[in-house]
């Protein structure tokens, strides 16, 4: 049995996984707004409680998270909505206190390698996946391979120049603009809902005819849609896959592409359409990624059959 850890914005998924990428059990809980010590705490007394549950025995811990990812050291550069993950070297800490090996990744990064090993992308050379949330994380595969950049940094498509803010010089950062949870909170308000109403229902009021909502999320779905044409003329990819919760709604998708299509019939240079795709693992997507990673990082003919497999 294997560990994986998604550490996310509003929460943290966990699950126990075999080797296969089978899960066998999962949970989630809030995420410590302020504390890392709150968040360690957490994960560790999850590690204690699972290790040994029904008479499996954890053989390694994976985990992923905002930020730029040191991966193989196992640091973590600023933590993107988690900004007190600022230096800490999770692979370190976990290493100490479990003497186990560790995997660290990114977020974005994650989610890409789930859609290489088990969804969307395994038979596809070039692609980007994004990961569609509190902020947007992303992943670039070039030839079948996970590109993490000279800096770790690829793919970090949040840090993305958006809109000029009020002050001078000064522009929004394209993913951390375009968030999921508060363009629901936004729509929640306007139809008199709590703002922590289950997105599911906030769903239900988002129509043309309900015109303040409607124009909420369609000004959400064309940010996005114009990351992905300028990612389409940087790296010129197969498919983008969209993942994360949000990315199980059809009318996201299928409004990211409509919105797409307006800016390419007003910009008539434009001529190469993206291919966008829905991802078949949703919410379970980075805890696949993690444990791809570990396998890639500490078990090396694991990860050789994986990609005899390919």
């Amino acid at each position: 049995m294997y560990l994986a850890f998604d550490m996310g914005g509003s929460a943290v998924k966990y699950a126990a996984l075999d080797r296969s990428g089978n899960i066998l059990y999962k949970n989630k809980f809030p995420s410590p707004k302020d504390s890392l010590d709150d968040l360690i705490h957490q994960m560790f007394a999850i590690v204690e409680e699972l290790d040994g549950k029904e008479g499996l025995k954890c053989r390694g811990i994976s985990m992923c998270c905002p930020g730029v990812v040191d991966s193989y050291q196992g640091i973590v550069y600023w933590g993107g909505n988690l900004p007190y993950l600022h230096q800490a070297n999770l692979k370190k800490i976990f290493m100490e206190r479990f003497n186990l090996p560790v995997s660290v990744e990114n977020d974005g990064k994650a989610g890409a390698l789930a859609e290489l090993w088990r969804g969307a992308i395994h038979d596809v050379r070039d692609a980007v996946v994004l990961v569609l949330g509190s902020a947007i994380g992303g992943g670039i595969i070039i030839n079948n391979q996970l590109h993490r950049g000279a800096h770790y940094s690829a793919g970090e498509v949040s840090y993305m120049v958006g809109d000029p803010t009020d002050t001078p010089d000064v522009y929004l950062r394209q993913g951390f603009d375009a968030s999921a949870p508060k363009m629901i909170r936004s729509i929640a308000r306007l139809n008199g809902l709590a703002e922590d109403t289950d997105g599911q229902i906030v769903f239900d009021y988002i129509k043309p005819e309900n015109k303040e909502s409607w124009q909420v999320f369609t000004t959400y779905c064309r940010k996005i849609a114009r990351m992905i044409v300028s990612l389409q003329y940087i790296i010129d990819p197969e498919k983008f896959v969209i993942c994360g919760g949000i990315s199980a709604q059809v009318l996201v998708r299928d409004q990211i592409y409509n919105e797409i299509k307006q800016m390419y019939e007003a910009n008539k240079e434009y001529s190469m359409l993206p291919v966008i795709v829905q991802s078949s693992l949703n919410n379970d997507a980075n805890l696949y990624g993690t444990l791809y990673h570990f396998i890639e990082e500490h078990l090396e003919d694991d990860y050789r059959a994986i990609l005899d497999q390919k």
